[in-house]
């Protein structure tokens, strides 16, 4: 499961109950640098590794270059939902449990745009 899917649902979550787009986690990561890779970078490099003898048993981080502060990002991803964005407020706010009670919301939005995926669980890891 990947965070930007995880995050789509719980937007998606808020901009149906109307509930603000609240930032889940610690200061160190709102304020913090996050790198992350394009993934056809990353599917290249297991390709590679998978079929190269001189990979084998070896460990590799792959990362293009990319990177944010989910304090420049926060905003952004509330703003393409439409929806209210509320950063690090000094309290950490899990992501599990501001979810936890959601799963027939989900349903329903999957059902009302006809998507596959009906249970928030299989879609997306708080």
């Amino acid at each position: 499961m990947t965070l930007g899917t995880t995050l789509a649902v719980y937007a998606s979550i808020c901009k149906e109950t109307g509930k603000p787009f609240h930032w889940p986690g610690s200061a160190a990561q709102w304020n913090g640098l996050s790198d992350v890779t394009d993934a056809r970078v990353l599917a290249e490099h297991l390709i590679w590794a998978s079929t190269t003898e001189a990979a084998r048993n070896e460990a590799f981080n792959v990362v293009n270059g990319d990177f944010f502060r989910w304090k420049w990002l926060w905003k952004k991803l509330a703003a393409s939902f439409g929806i209210e964005a509320i950063g690090y407020d000094g309290t950490i706010h899990p992501l599990e449990e501001q979810m936890k009670q959601e799963a027939p919301v989900w349903k329903n939005i999957a059902i009302h745009h006809n998507l596959k995926e009906t249970v928030v669980n299989k879609l997306a890891s708080p």
